[in-house]
């Protein structure tokens, strides 16, 4: 720093340089707070490709440490850096050197063990490749059957000095795989493109917009508003994206069983919303105009099906979306696209009485980012939980294949009219509210139940199942659904869905006695904003549903309650809604630990292995061998155990000098390695 005066009497003295130090000199370190899902046989998957390292004191890299550890690691666990191609060469490990195209940037240990990571960088490592290398570090276990529970991966970025940042990953193993599609963005296997949009506006019907009518090059907007009347002014909007099915890493396979699937859209203007309608006919954004597409797209099953299964908001437009980042569920578009019915992505027509008259009118217009914001983070963005289609499943919907045990109710605080002693139990739709009256605390709680779910009877969970996911449906489809959410606690103790908030003694308490007191999920956010739009969602509840399942826990269903001065209420459908597809839904992915294999001591004879093992009666066994305890192992043959639970091989192939031979349960239908 150099100070300098304008005073005669100190301007003639040299100029005096002043060197600083910034003392608080410490990194970013920014992740997202997604949990990360690793399927069962996938390749390595990236931790934190959405990782963001701010470092703007640092005058080089040399000598910075980036650190990862799996923290309680399970077996067949491991973490390794991955490559990251580029056209000139990209991020490559070579033995303990980490290579920039052909230019070393830092050293590497600990990837044998794969346990822990140390990177230290050196002087030719610039910010972008540090990026890069930090957004590269991958989990993988490398079993067939391995321990269903979350990992922890500990990221850290290390100073010189000592200075450090330090954030926690977490990461769960399971059949559910996470496929993630945002324009320009890594989801975990490599960066996303493909992903389209485009407006079309009536006001400048012959003009095609791919970034929406208005905003800047800064900020786009794509919008969606019906006319109002006697103007021209409505605007659709067209979204879709491509390279999402097929069999490499990171696609959905076609056939998959789409566990749930939500799109993530960033509003910049608070509106209505829209159903969506998924586009029967091919569109280019470029080139699409109101005119092109008839003067506006109508769903008309030619163009566009004449049924929507997914909508942002609800029909009468009471509310609005707010400002920031929303999701809805898009579930069931996603599994017809994947089931083989061409995709053309959605039309988002808004809520246009002249299409449907039962509709409200919306011209409270809603703009979102398109593809071409600046940012990509805050681009449209899908992400989808699959399963491969053997994986068993249970549903339970009231009304659906005959189930009938959902109960639900919602129970009031201090109301003047008595309802703090009402029976609700035949309500309709419900709010989940922290104001009913507004200027106080008056609460609307919402409890939910599903019973008679764990069973051996076709149709139930297997006791002792491992869950491989959970997901809790609901519609927010109601008048003014819209609104602050809430938070979903697993209940302790027993309700009956003719309870009121007076039986409960004062409603529920999230205190660990009456409710467990960190919520499963949440709907919406703790700082209220933006608002849970109308629409369907999808909530994970996998850890409940095992709890229930291996009787850890009795099944008490959750408490929905609101957030702190969330006045704001959330409507959600009960049991009682006359729209059977509105009803809770509880959707249950699971598998049934196969029983242990016994493999017994093997014998040589006339140079072939003869092995004998025990195991689960009428089960098929894959049988591996190796010349070495630590592999590679190779199948050899596959034998079905007898009725009376015992079997036999000959391995007649290999060294049997010195040969290993271990068993392992062939999964039902042969699950994929994708």
């Amino acid at each position: 720093m150099t100070v300098e005066s304008e005073d005669t009497n100190y301007a003639a003295l040299p100029a005096l340089v002043i060197s600083g130090t910034t003392i608080d000199n410490e990194p970013k370190l920014a992740v997202p707070t997604d949990t990360v899902f690793y399927g069962i046989g996938m390749p390595p998957l990236r931790v934190a490709p959405r990782a963001i390292w701010e470092d703007p004191h640092l005058p080089t890299l040399k000598g910075v440490r980036i650190t990862a550890e799996l923290l309680q690691p399970g077996p067949g666990d491991r973490l390794l850096l991955r490559s990251h191609p580029t056209a000139d060469g990209g991020l490559r490990v070579s033995g303990h050197e980490i290579l920039w195209n052909s230019t070393s940037v830092g050293q590497l240990s600990g990837q044998d063990e794969g346990r822990s990571l140390v990177i230290t960088l050196n002087a030719a490592a610039s910010p972008s490749v540090a990026h890069t290398i930090l957004r590269s570090i991958a989990f993988q276990n490398t079993l067939s059957e391995p321990e269903r529970r979350n990992r922890t991966v500990q990221l850290a970025v290390i100073h010189p000095d000592g200075g450090r940042a330090v954030v926690q990953v977490p990461v769960r193993v399971s059949w559910v795989r996470l496929a993630d599609f945002q324009e320009g963005v890594d989801g975990g296997y490599g960066v996303y493109t493909g992903q389209h949009d485009a407006e079309i506006f009536e006001q400048m019907a012959d003009i095609s917009f791919p970034a929406g009518h208005s905003g800047t090059a800064d900020e786009p907007r794509m919008w969606v508003d019906a006319r109002a009347a006697f103007t021209t002014e409505e605007a659709q909007a067209l979204i879709r994206f491509d390279n999402i099915i097929g069999e490499q890493p990171g696609q959905i396979p076609p056939g998959a069983t789409i566990v749930a699937a939500e799109l993530h859209l960033t509003v910049v203007d608070s509106g209505d919303g829209s159903p969506m309608f998924r586009m029967l006919q091919p569109w280019d954004e470029q080139s699409g105009t109101w005119v092109t597409f008839g003067y506006g797209i109508v769903p008309d099953a030619v163009v566009a099906r004449d049924q929507y299964e997914s909508q942002i908001g609800v029909a009468q437009v009471a509310g609005s979306t707010g400002v920031g980042t929303i999701w809805v569920s898009v579930t069931p578009d996603v599994q017809a696209w994947v089931s083989g019915e061409a995709n053309h992505g959605w039309v988002l027509t808004s809520w246009d009485a002249d299409i449907n008259p039962a509709w409200s009118r919306g011209t409270d217009g809603m703009a979102f980012l398109p593809s071409e914001a600046p940012n990509p983070l805050l681009r449209p963005r899908l992400r989808v939980w699959w399963v491969p289609p053997e994986i068993p499943r249970a549903e339970f919907q009231q009304g659906v294949n005959g189930y009938a045990g959902t109960k639900d109710t919602r129970i009031r605080a201090r109301a003047t009219n008595g309802d703090s002693d009402a029976d609700n139990s035949t309500l309709p739709t419900a709010f989940v509210d922290w104001e009913v009256t507004g200027g106080f605390q008056n609460e609307e709680q919402v409890l939910l139940r599903f019973d008679d779910i764990i069973g051996d009877e076709e149709g139930r969970i297997p006791p002792g199942a491992v869950i491989e996911m959970a997901v809790l449906r609901l519609a927010s489809t109601a008048n003014n659904g819209y609104g602050d959410g809430g938070r979903f606690h697993a209940l302790l103790r027993p309700w009956q869905d003719t309870d009121t908030w007076n039986t409960l003694d004062g409603g529920i308490q999230a205190d660990d006695v009456e409710a467990i007191a960190t919520p499963t999920t949440v709907a919406g956010s703790p700082d209220l904003e933006p608002n849970v739009p109308g629409g369907y969602f999808e909530f994970d509840v996998t850890v409940d549903v095992q709890a229930w399942t291996l009787g850890t826990r009795p099944n008490h269903g959750w408490a929905i309650l609101p957030w702190p001065g969330g006045g704001d209420g959330w409507a959600i459908e009960l049991s009682e809604s006359a729209i059977l597809r509105d009803r809770p839904k509880l959707a249950v992915w699971y598998t049934v630990p196969a029983p242990s294999l016994r493999l017994l001591p093997p014998r040589v004879q006339s140079g072939q292995i003869h092995l004998t093992f025990t195991g689960p009666p009428n089960t098929t066994v894959i049988v591996e061998a190796a010349d070495a305890i630590s592999g590679p192992w190779a199948p050899v043959g596959t034998v079905m155990i007898d009725t009376n639970g015992a079997g036999t091989f000959v391995d007649t192939t290999g060294n049997h000098g010195s040969r290993f031979s271990r068993l392992r349960h062939s999964p039902a239908g042969g699950f994929p390695s994708r």
